[in-house]
């Protein structure tokens, strides 16, 4: 991977350099995302987000360049002006490391008076992480997904129902859950767009709600500093 070099210059007037590392869009999916910064240079992104991400200094191990045009012309159209030699920007996605560690939860279920059909549906999806940064200090990060009940369908012996990112309003972050009647027994994929970022088995509650959240976060919603 390629690398940059960046620095800051700490409360007591030290100057700090490291090595951030370029991630192909292929990889970010393994990281953690710390948000978006849109600014004149990535060296402007950093201090965007120095100033408004918690510990981003120890944290922040890799950076992607983003394309988007809408983005940046909004931006650029905003802040011209203000400041009216700046003729662009660039879109920088920065990201930081998940641990080896998983964390499961096992959710209640879904209760609805008059809807019994659903009883066999969790309330909400909760997916966790733990991400460590430079210090190996770690952190728990957690996204909960919760049911459109408009999405659930039965056909035959398999009810259906969809699940999102309770903070994702463009509903890119889902997963459905499928419950087979006959067999007592569930499938669960978790998507992102429409790529599928894992999936479980099983027919005990326990378990395989367990071995569903165990998939964790892949990915964060990406926001802006």
């Amino acid at each position: 991977m390629n690398t940059i070099k960046i620095n800051h210059v700490t409360d007591g007037g030290n100057k700090e350099e490291k090595e951030i590392y370029e991630l192909e869009e292929k990889d970010r999916y393994k990281y953690h995302s710390l948000g978006l910064a849109i600014g004149v240079s990535i060296d402007y992104c950093v201090t965007l987000g120095l100033k408004h991400k918690d510990d981003f200094w120890h944290r922040v191990y890799g950076y992607s360049v983003i394309q988007n045009e809408r983005m940046e012309k909004m931006m650029s159209e905003a802040i011209k002006k203000v400041k009216l030699e700046t003729e662009s920007y660039v879109t920088v996605a920065f990201y930081e490391r998940f641990s080896d560690k998983k964390i499961m939860f096992v959710p209640k279920r879904l209760e609805i008076p008059n809807r019994p059909e659903l009883n066999n549906f969790p309330f909400n999806i909760a997916f966790g992480a733990v991400t460590i940064n430079d210090n190996n200090v770690e952190r728990y990060v957690t996204s909960v997904y919760e049911p459109d009940l408009s999405t659930f369908t039965w056909e035959g012996v398999k009810k259906k129902m969809k699940y999102y990112n309770n903070v994702d309003i463009k509903r890119y972050f889902w997963a459905e859950i499928v419950y087979d009647i006959d067999r007592q027994s569930y499938i669960g994929t978790k998507y992102c767009g429409d790529t599928s970022a894992g999936m479980a088995f099983g027919g005990n509650w326990d378990m395989f709600f367990s071995h569903f959240t165990a998939l964790g976060i892949t990915s964060s919603i990406d926001m802006l500093f």
